[in-house]
């Protein structure tokens, strides 16, 4: 994870300006998110209450969907500056992985499987732009969320607050064990992924040999098996 962390730092650095007004952003969507609901109870109880003054209420239903606009306008701001943010970060690491591969001896790719060059060029470095991407911007927003939502929760009824928020305090253990759970699941793709890409990299490569041997059902029903075991492994 250090070594990981050490080599995306240069990209991270190079970005931090717009990663960091997008974690500003996704707090900001946060506050709107929490604040919105107790808005609109308030609307709510005035309305049954009887006494209705169409000013004021035009008024607060106005409010609501200013900020429910603002909300929104945030939302895709926040993509704007952290998903985009991951799309350029994952050109400029194919970018130099590809200019990496170039300047390799022949004798790396005597050693090295076709299908693992491919599957690091590809499937692994999609992997990492979901960690730049989502993986930013969903941990920050739950970090932002929660807070605010607990402290609006808190001012209605503290009681129901801390009904609704005890499920929370077996949410860490519940991650870990998933975690731990789809790490090791996307690893078993992963591999199989690179095994997949060399086998179909081989067929193209010897598909002169194939046809002099008539071999055509046989090399389709073998892919078709690395294909269906591709489907099951990500179900």
């Amino acid at each position: 994870m250090r070594e990981m962390f050490r080599t995306l730092f240069p990209y991270l650095r190079r970005h931090r300006w717009r990663l960091f007004l997008g974690a500003l952003v996704v707090g900001g969507t946060s506050f709107l998110a929490a604040r919105i609901p107790p808005l609109v109870g308030a609307v709510v109880d005035y309305i049954l209450g009887g006494s209705v003054a169409p000013g004021r209420l035009a008024l607060s239903l106005g409010l609501i969907v200013g900020l429910a606009v603002v909300a929104a306008g945030l939302h895709y701001l926040q993509r704007i500056l952290i998903i985009i943010t991951s799309r350029k970060i994952e050109y400029e690491l194919r970018n130099d992985f590809f200019g990496h591969l170039l300047k390799l001896p022949p004798s790396f790719y005597d050693r090295m499987k076709t299908g693992d060059i491919i599957s690091r060029a590809t499937s692994d470095i999609d992997q990492i732009r979901t960690v730049l991407g989502p993986g930013i911007m969903y941990p920050i927003a739950a970090l932002t969320l929660a807070p605010f939502t607990l402290y609006f929760m808190l001012r209605i009824s503290w009681p129901a607050a801390l009904v609704g928020f005890a499920p929370m305090l077996v949410m860490p253990f519940l991650v870990n064990i998933l975690a731990n759970l789809t790490y090791k699941r996307s690893l078993s793709i992963q591999e199989h992924f690179a095994d997949f890409s060399g086998r179909i990299q081989e067929s193209i490569s010897g598909v002169h040999v194939v046809k002099s041997f008539t071999q055509e059902g046989h090399e389709e029903e073998v892919l078709d098996g690395y294909n269906r075991r591709n489907a099951d492994l990500n179900m």
